[in-house]
C-alpha cells in the first residue's frame, strides 16, 4: 500500500501498530473508546461516554471522566478511575482498585485486594480473597468478604457488612449499621439511631451514643455499652459483663430473667 498523501501515511502507521502487541494506547475526546489488548499494558484515556478497557496481560489502566468505565483485567492489576456515574472494575489477579465520584462504584476482585472509595450513592465491594476495604460517604455501603479482612467505613445512611473471615471493623456516622460475623473478632461503633451486631466467634464488642444497642454472642466475651436509651444483652456462652456508664449516685440492680436468661436493670436512678 502505497501513501498517497501524508493523512493516508498516518493511517498505515496506525496500522501497523496491532493491538497484539506490548503497548496499546487510546485517547479521544469522543464517543466511545475500546481497547483490546492481549499484551502488556493497555490504557485507555477517555473524556466522553464510555470507555471499555480489556486487557489479558499485566496492567489494564481505565481512566474516564464521562458516564461508564468498563474495565476487565485478567492480569495482576486493575486500576479505574471514573469521574462520571458508573465505575465497574472485575479483576482476577492481584489487586483491584476503583475509585469513582459518581453514583454507582462496583469492584469485584478473586484475589487478594480490593480497594472501593466511593463519593457517590452506592459503593459495593466484593472479595473472595484476603483484605476487602470500602469507603462510602453517602447513602450505602456494602461489603462482602470472604478473606481475613473487611473494613466499612460509611457516613451516610446504612453500612452492612458481612464477612466470614477473621477480623470486620464497621463505623457509621449514619443512620444504621448491621454487622453479622462469624470469625474471631467483630467490633462496631454507630453514632447514629440503631446498631445491631451479631458475633459467632469469640469477641463481640458494640458501643453506641444513639437509641438502641443490641448485642447477641455465642461464644466468650460480650460486652455492650450505651450511652442512650437501651442497653440489651443476651450471651449463652461463659461470660458476660454488662457495662453501664454509671456515676457514683446511680444505683442499679441487675435482674436476670430465669427462662430467657434476659438480663434488665431494675431501679437505675439518674440515667
Amino acid at each position: 500500500m502505497e501513501a498517497s498523501s501524508p493523512t493516508d501515511l498516518m493511517t498505515m502507521k496506525a496500522q501497523q501498530n496491532f493491538r497484539f502487541g506490548n503497548t496499546a494506547r487510546t485517547t479521544t475526546s469522543g464517543n466511545t473508546a475500546r481497547t483490546i489488548v492481549s499484551g502488556n499494558t493497555a490504557r485507555p484515556t477517555f473524556y466522553g461516554n464510555t470507555a471499555i478497557t480489556t486487557a489479558y496481560g499485566n496492567t489494564a489502566i481505565t481512566t474516564a471522566y464521562g458516564n461508564t468505565a468498563i474495565k476487565t483485567a485478567y492480569g495482576n492489576t486493575a486500576i479505574t478511575t471514573a469521574y462520571g456515574n458508573t465505575a465497574i472494575t472485575t479483576a482476577y489477579g492481584n489487586t483491584a482498585i476503583t475509585t469513582a465520584y459518581g453514583n454507582t462504584d462496583i469492584t469485584t476482585a478473586y484475589g487478594n485486594t480490593a480497594i472501593t472509595t466511593a463519593y457517590g450513592n452506592t459503593d459495593i465491594t466484593t472479595a473472595y480473597g484476603n483484605t476487602a476495604i470500602t469507603t462510602a460517604y453517602l447513602n450505602t455501603a456494602i461489603t462482602t468478604a470472604y478473606g481475613n479482612t473487611d473494613i466499612t467505613t460509611a457516613y451516610g445512611n446504612t453500612a452492612i457488612t458481612t464477612p466470614y473471615g477473621n477480623t470486620d471493623i464497621t463505623t457509621a456516622y449514619g443512620n444504621t449499621v448491621t454487622t453479622t460475623i462469624y470469625g474471631n473478632t467483630d467490633i462496631t461503633k454507630a453514632y447514629g439511631n440503631t446498631d445491631i451486631t451479631t458475633a459467632y466467634g469469640n469477641t463481640a464488642i458494640t458501643r453506641i451514643s444513639g437509641n438502641t444497642a443490641r448485642t447477641t454472642a455465642y461464644r466468650n466475651i460480650d460486652r455492650t455499652t450505651a450511652s442512650r436509651n437501651t442497653a440489651r444483652i443476651t450471651v449463652s456462652g461463659r461470660p458476660l459483663k454488662l457495662l453501664l456508664n454509671m456515676d457514683r449516685n446511680m444505683h442499679c440492680s441487675p435482674q436476670q430473667d430465669s427462662e430467657t436468661s434476659q438480663i434488665t436493670c431494675q431501679g437505675c436512678h439518674g440515667l
